[in-house]
């Protein structure tokens, strides 16, 4: 199902793999939040994640744009006296929380059910994904690609740009390989 709530086609390139957020419901590496996405929330699934959680700078969190907002006015980065020069009130935009990039991305829904999981009903319920960067690698098969094609007969010249790229874990998310981590039920 796709933001709005419809289901995609079985063709649509988005069902072409598993995303991060199934990746760490599927492994149970998981966080009900069962309330406002907050600073805490981020904190309890950080330690959840064991030796993986550890380095900040190892991290990223990626989030909906719902639940970026609502980090901005946390209590714990809007203030002068608690975040410093790069406070949110200051600025407008948030870079990172307890020194972990957040990305905030279009893609991660926020019309799921309360178990992580999109149906359906209209549900407003999001989820956001706490992931070791380290544990992840982007295979090239080929680089990119540029051809032109002239067509004589129409007078235009037609561009195609491609290449083959590809996400994956380096090993298999589980209890014991942390490094990945969802929190759900975010109201």
């Amino acid at each position: 199902f796709d933001n709005a709530g419809s289901a995609v086609a079985a063709t649509s390139p988005s069902m072409g793999c598993d995303g991060l957020r199934k990746l760490g419901l599927t492994q149970g590496l998981t966080q009900d939040v069962n309330a406002a996405f907050s600073a805490s929330a981020i904190s309890t699934s950080r330690g959840n994640m064991g030796v993986y959680g550890l380095r900040p700078n190892d991290l990223a969190l990626v989030v909906s744009i719902a639940d970026y907002n609502t980090l901005l006015v946390e209590d714990v980065v809007s203030t002068y006296e608690k975040y410093g020069q790069g406070n949110t009130i200051r600025n407008g935009e948030l870079a990172q929380i307890w020194g972990i990039d957040i990305v905030p991305s279009a893609q991660m829904r926020d019309n799921l059910d309360n178990a992580g999981v999109g149906t359906l009903t209209t549900d407003a319920l999001s989820a956001a994904v706490l992931m070791h960067v380290p544990s992840f690698v982007v295979g090239v098969k080929r680089g990119f690609t540029v051809e032109i094609d002239n067509d004589k007969y129409t007078q235009t010249n037609c561009v195609i740009a491609s290449f083959r790229r590809d996400f994956q874990a380096i090993g298999t998310p589980s209890a014991t390989f942390s490094t990945v981590s969802t929190m759900y039920n975010i109201t």
